[in-house]
């Protein structure tokens, strides 16, 4: 099988509706999704937007970085444990090379 073709098996796209579709990665970092509910199989109590974003290899804020998503897969545990009184919508914003506003320009942050 070559690489493109592995890739194809892959990868699900299922379209819901005109404007939402969602990219499935069978066996991706994040694992597969539950049947019911969009969930990652791996974490079935993370409820969030986008469940291919979980264990995709970026910090994402909010409910993914939580307890039940696995805190985004384990993309978060380094952000987590360098700044752990830090919340703010995205974490990879966080010494990124930009200077910002609000709460990521904090002792915290």
């Amino acid at each position: 099988v070559n690489e493109k073709d592995a890739a194809t098996k892959r990868k699900r796209i299922l379209c819901l509706g005109l404007f939402a579709c969602l990219v499935a990665i069978g066996a991706g970092v994040g694992g597969a999704f539950a049947a019911a509910g969009n969930r990652p199989a791996k974490y079935p109590d993370c409820h969030v937007g986008d469940p291919s974003s979980i264990g995709d290899g970026k910090c994402h804020g909010g409910e993914y970085n939580s307890e039940e998503c696995g805190w985004d897969g384990g993309d978060c545990i380094e952000f987590n444990t360098e700044y752990p009184n830090c919340h703010v919508a995205y974490p990879s914003w966080i010494a990124d090379g930009e200077c910002r506003e609000g709460a990521y320009n904090t002792e915290e942050c």
